[in-house]
């Protein structure tokens, strides 16, 4: 299968790839995702923050002598954040199907080791990493059989005492037909074998837009009620890990 296979529809799955995100950049607004942007702010934060409950829960306490593949890195925004938490630049590895996205990333992060790679075949060996993490990876495959093969890849490449960082969609976008949810049971019957562990996250946008400029503990009380909530956050381990 060849690398551009992830994606599928009508076009090839390069020109249908490439027009997605043509489309997602020209919607895309700066200054809304920006740090400086309270919404922006408040997403990053209310992320982190249930991340780290559930890295403390399954006894990680450092990120420095990780070794940490990114799945679907694009331009290497996670893997920097990774760094940001302690973990060495040497140890941190992404992967992504487009070659201007790794590019990009290999310039501001040239101590980072990018690959343009298909995550239907990971360029790596078995149990080579104690995290392996994807953020939004999964919603932007549409094909079935392609979603369980990034799986089982992400499975192979976790050491045995590591885990699988999960944060995806939970919810379809009615606006956006390019992407499509992952809901509980599409990630449990993807790691069949697996112990799982998910919470809902990411106060919808429109709410958070609304909220977060005027009052933080309102949009943390919101983030609260997982209704609201659009994505899934979680770690994944393989159930050999657990016995």
């Amino acid at each position: 299968m060849s690398e551009l296979s992830t994606f599928s529809g009508a076009l090839s799955p390069e020109q249908r790839l490439k027009e997605a995100y043509a489309r997602r950049d020209g919607k895309a607004n700066g200054e809304r995702y920006s740090h400086f942007n309270p919404a922006g702010l408040f997403g990053v934060q209310s992320r982190e923050r249930v991340l780290f409950r559930m890295l403390r829960r399954n006894g990680y306490t450092s990120f420095r002598d990780l070794k940490i593949l990114d799945v679907g890195c694009g331009s290497g925004g996670m893997l920097r954040a990774f760094n940001r938490y302690g973990a060495l630049p040497t140890n941190l590895f992404g992967i992504d199907l487009l070659l201007d996205r790794i590019q990009t990333a290999q310039l501001l992060s040239p101590q980072i080791d990018f690959h343009c790679a298909n995550a239907e075949h990971l360029p790596f060996g078995d149990a080579s990493f104690h995290l392996v993490s994807h953020f939004a990876l999964f919603d932007a495959i549409l094909e079935q059989h392609v979603r369980q093969k990034v799986a089982q890849e992400m499975v192979r490449v976790v050491r045995g005492d590591g885990a699988i960082i999960w944060y995806d969609f939970r919810v379809n976008n009615p606006r956006n037909p390019d992407v499509r949810r992952i809901g509980r049971r599409e990630i449990q019957a993807l790691f069949p074998e697996c112990h799982i562990e998910l919470a809902a996250t990411t106060l919808a946008p429109p709410l958070v837009r609304l909220v977060a400029p005027y009052s933080w503990v309102l949009a943390t009380v919101l983030e609260n009620i997982p209704w609201l909530c659009t994505h899934y956050i979680g770690m994944i381990k393989p159930k050999r890990l657990t016995n």
